[in-house]
Order: structure tokens, then C-alpha cells, then sequence
């Protein structure tokens, strides 16, 4: 439920300002590697794919172990969260200078 409070302020209309919202991703960040609920981790995968949307938020997300995470959540059988790691993937991927 916290998760998804948390998501929901950092998509919040008007948007916040991204010094109230980039220091949420340690909480985000701490549910998707200890929480096993699949709605929390949803919630929590959502609000990462928010974040990843705010200019200069990519060095946020290099732990590795935080990524590999994300990676094992494509192959849950919960679609919506699926989803949010894709969405979350892909917009960080997308911000990768190769």
C-alpha cells in the first residue's frame, strides 16, 4: 500500500519537483529487492518508470542488483508487472548513451 502512495505522489498532478521525488527511489528501490508481494512490487516498478521520465535521473538506477531484479520481473506471471519492468527497462535504456 506504501508503494503505491509512494508511485502515485511521484506522478502526482502538478508534477513534483524532482528533489522531493529522486530521494523516494531508495524506498522504491529497497520493495522491489525485499518485498514479495506482486502488487507491491508493481506499484513500486511503476513509480521507478515514473522517475526514470525526470532529466538526470539515470544514475539513480545503477545497481546492478536492483536492474537484475527488474530483469527476473519480465518473467512473472503477473502481466501488469511485467509491464511496469518493461516500461521501466526501456526508459532507462533509452537514456543510455551506447
Amino acid at each position: 500500500m506504501l508503494s503505491w502512495a509512494v508511485s502515485n505522489f511521484i506522478l502526482g498532478k502538478p508534477q513534483p519537483k524532482p528533489d522531493k521525488v529522486l530521494p523516494l527511489f531508495s524506498f522504491l528501490e529497497r520493495v522491489i529487492l525485499v518485498i514479495h508481494d506482486v502488487d507491491a512490487l508493481t506499484d513500486a516498478t511503476w513509480g521507478c518508470s515514473c522517475l526514470t521520465d525526470i532529466d538526470g535521473s539515470l544514475p539513480i538506477f545503477q545497481n546492478e542488483l536492483f536492474l537484475e531484479k527488474i530483469i527476473q520481473q519480465l518473467s512473472s506471471y503477473n502481466a501488469s508487472l511485467q509491464i511496469s519492468s518493461l516500461q521501466t527497462l526501456g526508459s532507462i535504456s533509452s537514456d543510455l548513451d551506447f
